[in-house]
């Protein structure tokens, strides 16, 4: 990526304090098609999803760099999804109802994951921006802070507040083990093709 070559837009969003910023690319699937046209719907699109403090998860298509990215689809949280019962584990209210701090998208499009402050992950389909699977992380001081998935892969790796790294099968909405070795929040991650994340803690350095 040559910066010198690079093309940009920009607009100006309704949402305040944007925290996370996610983009992908579909590939070409002969069966997702237009059925006026009978051409593939998603072919060449490039989509971008913002999540922010206001509870927003925001859907934008960004294929067009000489025009500024469409919105077309969003969902908004609120203090209906706080939770009644008093236990972690019952965390399961389908939105959010804190700040969500960040997103991710799955590599094979299917799903868009978001976490933040309420201590919970959220798979929402790409489609519809419709909530599949809560899946709360089950402790108090489980607030996510940042997400990526493993490339090619359903594997994702999430960065909490508890010192915790989690990872989880997306396709079977399930958790797979926790990894320990920091000694104060983790603030970020990254992955690539390998079984294989790097981590960035706050003050234990």
């Amino acid at each position: 990526l040559l910066v010198t070559e690079a093309k940009t837009t920009f607009t100006r969003v309704g949402d305040k304090n944007l925290t996370g910023l996610s983009c992908y690319q579909p590939d070409l699937n002969k069966f997702d098609t237009d059925p006026k046209t009978g051409k593939a719907k998603n072919k060449g699109k490039i989509f971008a999803y913002t999540v922010s403090k206001d509870l927003q998860l925001t859907k934008y298509d960004v294929t067009n760099f000489n025009e500024r990215p469409r919105k077309m689809k969003y969902v908004r949280g609120g203090s209906k999804y706080i939770p009644e019962g008093k236990h972690e584990f019952e965390n399961t209210t389908e939105g959010h109802c804190d700040e969500i701090l960040t997103v991710a998208a799955s590599p094979d499009g299917k799903y868009i994951v978001t976490g933040g402050r309420d201590r919970k992950l959220i798979v929402w389909s790409t489609e519809f921006l419709a909530p599949i699977k809560v899946i709360p992380t089950k402790d108090r001081h489980g607030e996510v802070l940042s997400l990526a998935f493993r490339k090619n892969s359903d594997q994702l790796y999430v960065a909490c507040a508890d010192f915790k790294i989690r990872t989880y099968s997306i396709n079977q909405f399930s958790q797979l083990e926790i990894l320990y070795g920091h000694h104060d929040i983790v603030i970020d991650i990254s992955a690539l093709a390998m079984e294989r994340c790097v981590t960035v803690g706050a003050r234990d350095r």
